[in-house]
Order: structure tokens, then sequence, then C-alpha cells
């Protein structure tokens, strides 16, 4: 992925835009109702100016209000009609910025308000360039092909009577974006090649005898239709490429220098593949390192350029260079997933970022810095859950020294909790959720640098070092597992630091092509459940990767570990579909944690000292699931053992009732049917007798300081491969909001597995119900049910423990 130049500008707006006269006359005014449409427009037209020079700028912001105020209080068509042009263009760049899709709904809505009296010159609508590149933009973000189709017919609409340049116009992409996109088909349609040549040929003519924006307008042009060449050719036309953005780069200022030197880094990249120079390397990763350090830009854009600086450094082993470069691209992912965004849009917006965090651990750790390596990982894993963390964050200490700006950060956070995911459609010139969110995300921010500033508060929810990190292993070794590209380490972490074991056995391809083995044998692996040697045979994929496991992860790790019989395992990547917990079944007992820092918040927020309360949850038939048989009778047992807990069944185990039983009880125990959705985990459910229960849904109420919940359920515990560093599943959502401990399913069990796992999972713990004990007492059920079924993994691996 190569980020992009601004947005169709082909020469940066000159001179100073005036918005200080504008702003002064429209303050105040909405509030005392005399709103002047004019100064209004005036200032969003002002401030939209000035944003195309720095798009990440408050300006943008600014700029949409202005003309949503205009625009609700314009009295004719034509005065809402002005305002129309420039809120659609700033609400498709703020998308650009921020990642809302709400901004691009809004945009499209805005011009579809005045399409209909455009009928006969759909073109002249206002907004329609934006409204066709916000169907574009929304058709790649959620594959919309419908959408997609008619962002193609206003292009043709738009551009039906312009031959020249007439691809070019077609997809409002600049030429080598548009061969970028299309490969190869057609990089080889002379229709295409011979547009770029005519392009060529033109932009070199103009060159000669002009000076300043002119000279830079034809050099812009030349420079663009050259990167298409030069992918179809090569040669002669790509040296002139970079010749020709070199001199290009050089006048222009900001945000427009900082697109073309990312451009060139990747020219230059290219050549050295090409030719093995050296030099193209060096420069490539200077021009790359400029581009991502200008703060002004989008904060993709700066993520993408020092993602491919680390990547380049990494591929050459100059691992300075790569650890600087993936560090600055970890500080800046909590802009780009930022608290404002809904779950969706937060792990869409991450997902074009998969692996970022292991890459820069091991660059780390071949830079010779493993504790850096740690906090890397911590900080560019589980953004989604740190940020839920971080509003239940232990306050009493800070209400003790500063109370007012305790509670301005608690009332912010709560505030927050309460929109997790705008779903909400857009209103047309109407503050939307995501407007409202980034106002509370403001308010939060400042609440935290407010906080800052106090004496013995400067770290305050600041990213964790690893004198934070090292007191989860108080109680045995904390092993994160990291699988990169460039190489996968265990950092085992205890009470005296980071030690990193190499894993040579184990690489990122291997662990894709294990997990997808061991994942498609799965649903095959209890077809013929009464035939022993059949079902042996189908499970036999399940043992190899069990064998391989061991050889590869567990046993290096466990020769550098003496006398632990308890470990905590962090698994990255796809590492985390495989049952590392069973492959150590002979070594230790095993618990997992989404992120070292969600383990810290399990030990140290224990619910409070009180009589412990229950519920059992069972639904046998829920809404066009088939019935689970072993429900009932595994809820009946344990309504025997603990006649004191409490029981939902049938329409009673309702998503309101099970919401309202995790707020108030300490022990959970949930028999039902469960989803897992990979393309969308924020989704996966438990489903109930009225619908799903999501893991959103699990996050949003916050049930509270919770001893145990068990699910008793279907994938429970699996992670979606596109975003599996955010961690999020049924297992997560639950240990996130307040349960300090999780037993789940990593993947679909039988009905007979889960009733006889739960049977014995309760009378291996203590008669007095202890949740610190249900690792030792999962432990020794999966060890009893080996020894019943040793050549049936599927029916004794799949159950995992989350937390202390």
């Amino acid at each position: 992925m190569r980020p992009t130049r601004p947005y169709g500008a082909v020469v940066p707006p000159s001179g100073r835009i005036a918005v200080a006269a504008p702003r002064e006359v429209t303050q105040g005014t909405e509030a005392s109702g005399g709103v002047d449409v004019e100064h209004f427009g005036a200032l969003g037209y002002a401030l939209w100016q000035r944003a195309l020079s720095a798009p990440g700028s408050p300006d943008v912001d600014e700029g949409i209000a202005a003309f949503r105020v205009a625009y609700r209080h314009a009295d004719t068509e034509s005065s809402r009609d002005a305002c129309v042009q420039g809120l659609c263009e700033l609400l498709v760049l703020r998308y650009r910025v921020s990642g809302h899709l709400s901004d691009l709904d809004e945009a499209i809505a805005l011009h579809g308000g005045t399409a209909d009296r455009y009928r006969d010159n759909p073109q002249d609508a206002p907004g329609f360039a934006a409204a066709a590149t916000a169907l574009q933009r929304r058709a790649e973000a959620v594959g919309d092909h419908r959408a997609n189709q008619l962002a193609q017919i206003m292009r043709i609409l738009q551009h039906r009577d312009k031959r020249a340049g007439m691809l070019k116009s077609f997809f409002n992409m600049p030429y080598g974006q548009l061969a970028a996109m299309a490969g190869e088909s057609v990089l080889a349609d002379p229709m295409f090649l011979d547009e770029v040549d005519a392009v060529i040929e033109s932009s070199r003519l103009r060159l000669d005898g002009t000076t300043g924006d002119e000279r830079t307008a034809a050099l812009h042009e030349l420079v663009d239709a050259l990167n298409a060449r030069a992918r179809a050719s090569g040669g002669e036309f790509a040296d002139e490429y970079i010749a020709r953005l070199r001199e290009l780069t050089v006048g222009l200022p900001g945000w427009h220098r900082a697109a073309h030197e990312a451009e060139l880094g990747f020219a230059l990249h290219d050549r050295f593949h090409r030719h093995g120079d050296t030099g193209d390397l060096s420069e490539a990763l200077s021009c790359l390192g400029r581009a991502a350090a200008v703060d002004t830009v989008p904060t993709l854009f700066r993520l993408v350029a020092a993602k491919a600086r680390g990547h380049f450094a990494a591929q050459a082993e100059r691992w300075e260079v790569a650890d600087d470069a993936y560090g600055l691209a970890i500080d800046l992912l909590p802009r780009l997933a930022a608290r404002h965004l809904g779950h969706g849009d937060h792990l869409r917006q991450l997902s074009q970022l998969t692996g970022l965090a292991r890459d820069a651990a091991a660059a780390a750790i071949r830079n010779g810095d493993p504790a850096r390596a740690l906090e890397l990982l911590e900080q560019g894993r589980g953004l989604l859950i740190g940020y839920v963390l971080d509003t239940q964050h232990d306050l009493d200490p800070l209400a003790q020294a500063e109370p007012a700006l305790a509670e301005a950060l608690r009332d912010a956070g709560d505030r927050l909790a309460e929109e997790v995911d705008p779903h909400a459609p857009a209103v047309p010139g109407v503050p939307s959720v995501a407007d409202r969110r980034i106002e509370l995300v403001q308010e939060w921010d400042r609440a935290i640098a407010a906080i800052r500033m106090a004496p013995g508060f400067e770290d305050f929810l600041a990213p964790p070092r690893l004198s934070d990190l090292i007191t989860a292993a108080v109680d045995g070794p904390v092993i994160t597992v990291n699988v990169s590209r460039f190489g996968c380490d265990a950092l085992v972490l205890t009470e005296a630091g980071v030690t990193v074991v190499p894993l040579p056995g184990l690489s990122d391809a291997e662990v894709r092509k294990r997990a997808a083995g061991f994942l498609a044998a799965l649903p095959f692996a209890e077809l013929s459940p009464d035939d022993e040697e059949a079902t042996a045979g189908a499970q036999e994929p399940l043992r190899n990767t069990l064998s391989w496991l061991r050889e590869t992860v567990i046993g290096p790790v466990f020769e550098r570990l003496e006398g632990h019989e308890r470990v905590w395992w962090v698994p990255t990547g796809l590492l985390g579909a495989l049952p590392l917990h069973a492959a150590a079944l002979d070594e230790a007992v095993s618990s997992y944690a989404p992120t070292i820092r969600a383990l810290r918040a399990a030990q140290t927020q224990r619910p409070p000292d009180t009589v412990l309360t229950g519920q059992v949850v069972a639904v046998a038939a829920a809404p066009g699931l088939p019935p689970l048989r072993g429900a009932a009778a595994e809820a009946a047992r344990l309504a025997e053992r603990f006649p004191a807990f409490g029981h939902l069944s049938g329409t009673a185990a309702s998503r309101d009732g099970v919401l309202a039983a995790f707020r108030e009880v300490g022990w959970a125990h949930v028999a039902c049917h469960a989803s897992s959705y990979t393309a969308r985990p924020v989704d996966s459910a438990l489903h109930l007798s009225d619908g799903p229960l999501t893991a959103l849904d699990v996050l949003a109420v916050r049930p509270g300081r919770g001893h145990l919940v068990y699910l008793s359920a279907c994938e429970t515990v699996l992670a979606d491969p596109a975003v599996a560093d955010e961690v999020i599943h049924l297992g997560s959502a639950f240990h996130t909001a307040g349960f300090r401990h999780v037993v789940g399913t990593l993947w679909r069990v039988t009905d007979g597995t889960a009733t006889e796992t739960a049977r014995l999972f309760y009378e291996n713990l203590p008669s007095e119900l202890d949740a610190d004990r249900a690792a030792q007492a999962l432990h020794t059920t999966a060890v009893e049910l080996r020894a019943r079924y040793p050549r049936f993994p599927a029916r004794w691996a799949g159950y995992v423990h989350i937390g202390p």
C-alpha cells in the first residue's frame, strides 16, 4: 500500500486564506438567532481552502460546522446549494483523515437532496464530484459493488463530452494511481498507453519556456504520466520519472511535498530492486522518513510511509533504521484508530496495517532491544481493549489528589461508552454521532492533559513501559510469541526482565499454513463420533499441529524456563487460533491474556469481597438454530450443585435479562449457541432466546467486576485473522468488560464435549468456588479428557482460560 496524493489537487493553493474576519462575524450568532448565511458560508469556504494544505488540521471540523450552519439556515435553494459543494468536499476530506464512514454517507445524502433538480444535467448538481468520490471510497471500504457501479455511472455522465485525457477524467485519479490499481490489463491496453504518451509529449512541450505555477502544473502532469509509463515499460521512463519527480518535489511546500517525497521513495526503491544500487535504497529510506515526519498530513499517509520505510530497511537488514521507522508508525496508530471511531471504523482502519506491531517488535529484537520490542507489541496491539480499560482505570488515587480532574475524566469516559459504535443514518447538514464522539474525545484528551500536569501523574494512562509490564509476571512467566515475516521469537517476561527465545522453526508463512489446515480440519473432526478409527483419522491434522507446536514453540521456550508450573501465553497473529496451552499440557498450567496490560488490570482490579452470587444461563433453543440437547441438562446439574445461583432459561434468557444478570453477579455460566464472525468480530455473539448478544454489547455495558464467566459455547475465543492483533472475540470482551476469569472455546465443540467438560471443570474446583483456581481446574479437566480420548484432541484441547 502506497500513500496517495491529495484529492486531485494539482498545484497547492497559494497565498494565505483569510479566516479571521468571517470567523469573528459568525461567533455567537447562531445561538442568538441572528445567522448570516453569507458569512457562515464564507467562513466555511475559507477554512475549506486552507484545509487543502493541511488536511489533518482543525480547519476541517470547523469548516464542516460553518457550512452546516449556513446549510440549515439558508432560505433559498440557491444559497443552500452553494453550501453543498464545500460541505461535501470537506466531509470526504475528513473521511480520508479520520475514517468515519458516516462522513461519506452524509456527503452522498447531501448530493442526493439536490439531484432531482438536475436530472437533465446531473453533472452540474452541487457536490456531484465529491459524492462520486464518496461512493467510490465507500465501495473500497466495505465492498459495496452497487455503490461502485453508481460512482462509475456518475463519472460517465460527468465526462461524457470530454475526450482529451478521457481515461484520467473518467476515473478521477492520477494516471499512476490508475495504473497501480488497474494492474496488467490496463497497462497493456493501447488506448491507455496512447493517452499517457500524448500527455508526456504535451507536458514536455509545455515545460519549455514556462515558469512559476504554470511550469509546476506541467511538471506535475508529466510526472503523473511518466509514473504510469514507467510501470508499463520501466527503462528510460523510470529514470526520467525519478529525475522529474525530484525536480517537482523541491519546489513544493508542506503536505504536497511530503506526498511527492513518498512517491519518490517508492520509485527509488523499485529501481533499487531492479538494479541493486544501494544509493537508491538509502535515498528511498530518507525520502520516506521525511514524508512520514510531516505532522500536518493525514495520519494514514504518514503511517503508510513509516511502515514502508521500516519494511524496506528490514528487508535490507538495516535494523536501526527499521526500528526507528516502525517506532514512529506505532506511535501514530492511536491517531489512526482514534477513540472517536466506532468499533467498525476502528477495525476497518487497522485492517490496512495487519502485522505492523509484530514487524516492529521483530525489528527491535534484531536491533538488540527486547524490552522495546515488548513495549511496541503492547502499544500496537489491542488498542480497542486498551481504550475500554482506560475508561475503567482505578481513579481513586487521582480522586484523592485531584477530585475535579477525576470527575471530569470519569464523565467523559462514561459518555464515550454510551456511544460505542454509531449506526445512526446521516442527516444532511446536522452534526452526526461521529461529531459528538469527536467532541467527547477532545474533552477526554483535555482531561488527560490536565491530569498529566498534576504532580505524580505525569505518566497517567501513558503507553506502558517495561517497568509497568513486569508486575504482570509476579505469579509466573508471561510469554509473548511474536510471529513476523522478519523472524519469530518468544519474549519471556519474568520479574527479572525480558528474555528473547529465538524460534527458528517458526515462520509467519508456516503459521498461516498450519492455522489454515487446522481450522479446515475442525469441521470434520467429529462427523463419525461412533467410529473411533474414522474419528481418529479425521483428527490426525489436529494431532500433527500439536506435535508441531511442541517442537517449534513449547520445546524451545521450556528449555529456557526452569521450575515454572504456571505460565501465561500472549500469542500474536494467527498463532492465536492454535492451542498452545494443549501443546504445553505436560509442561505447565497455561492461561492466556489478550495483552499484558489486560492481564495486569485483571490482577489488580479484584471484585469486592462479598458473598459470591451466580447466574446460570441456558438457551436450549435459540431462534433459527438447532436445539442444544445438553444445555438444559448442564444447567440442571449446576442448579443442583449451586442452589443459591439464579437460573435463566427459555424466554427469561433474553438479551436484557442476561445483561442485567452480568451486571449483578460475580459468577456466570452460559450454555448456548455462539457464533464468531471474522469479518466483523464485534458482532460475534451468544445466541439468546430473543436474539444475539454481541461482543460489542458486552463492551458497551461494562458489566462490572465479576469473578468468572464460563462460556459453554462455540468459538468464543476465536479472533479475526484480518485484525488478529486487536484480539477481539467474546472471551476478550467479557474479560475487558470486567470478568477477571473467562473460560471459553477456540473452536466449535460438540454438545457432548461441552457437557462433559463443564461437569469435570466444576468437579475439579473446590467446593467453595474460587475463581483463582479456574486455570488449574481447566488444566486438570484437559488432562483427564486426554487420558480418555488420547487420539481425539478436539475433545480436550478446545477450552481455554483467560485471566490471572
